[in-house]
């Protein structure tokens, strides 16, 4: 009896390595994000909640190409400033670039990534007479660093949590950068997967 629960262990251990070192070689996500905005015009920071989608192709085990779309919103109220009672902002940003995995592909795997691109921001300022309501847009560059962990719950399925610091630059010749701390968490669908197969 010993002896086959001593070579079942073993059979468990040589197979690991190969569960473990699965790679999909695509991945999509799709979920919730929160961004704490830093508009460098206001005193202080907003929260903008909204939706995150990214697309990954990954070259090796070790490094692949992101791609992430985010959009998230914000309506402030105020019972004593009327300037920014009913004000809304809406940000979109639109990013690419390397993504990192140090380990590897395991049951948890985590990765970092450094992601360049553009963003959009529309902001809605209500009526404060004399001044009418006012729409203000403005596109410019953006880009983000995170560091995020996947948990694999199936051969095809993850679920992800990241976090890190988006940078944004809208109306860059008045304020200046907005640096910007943001946080996703999200559902992942992996295909083309190289290596054996975690399950049959």
């Amino acid at each position: 009896m010993r002896r086959l629960l001593g070579l079942g262990i073993l059979v468990a251990l040589a197979a690991w390595p190969a569960k473990a070192q699965i790679t999909p070689k695509y991945e999509v996500s799709g979920g919730f994000q929160y961004t704490r905005f830093n508009s460098a015009a206001a005193a202080t920071d907003i929260n903008l909640v909204g939706g995150d989608a990214s697309f990954v192709e990954n070259l090796y085990r070790w490094v692949g190409v992101a791609g992430d779309v985010s959009a998230s919103y914000n309506r402030q109220t105020s019972s004593t400033d009327a300037a920014i009672n009913g004000e809304t902002t809406f940000v979109l940003t639109y990013l690419v670039g390397p993504r990192f995995y140090p380990f590897g592909h395991h049951k948890l795997t985590f990765f970092g990534e450094a992601l360049f691109g553009g963003g959009f921001l529309h902001a809605d300022v209500p009526a404060v007479p004399p001044f009418p309501k006012m729409g203000l847009n403005n596109a410019a560059m953006s880009w983000a660093g995170d560091v995020g962990i996947d948990y694999s719950i199936k051969d095809h399925w993850a679920l992800r949590l990241d976090g890190g610091y988006l940078s944004t630059h809208f109306f860059n010749s008045t304020y200046g950068n907005q640096g910007n701390e943001r946080l996703v968490a999200a559902l992942v669908y992996r295909f083309g997967v190289r290596g054996p197969h975690r399950h049959k």
